[in-house]
């Protein structure tokens, strides 16, 4: 029963930064069409939140 209890709440954080990662991109989408240009910065921003979340997935599940 241990094991599934930690299963079950592996489980819900990989979904939270599942979900995490869906906003960030979401918020980046509507700041770069809010302000009418592509921006370097917005890419680097979006690229680095992406590395952070797979490396956070990559600590819970390997």
């Amino acid at each position: 029963m241990t094991t599934e209890m930690s299963y079950q709440v592996t489980e819900r954080e990989y979904e939270a930064l599942a979900v995490l990662r869906d906003v960030i991109t979401l918020v980046a989408d509507e700041v770069e069409a809010n302000l009418g240009r592509t921006s370097q910065s917005l890419e680097a921003l979006r690229s680095t939140v992406n590395c952070e979340v797979i490396r956070a997935e990559n600590k819970l599940f390997y």
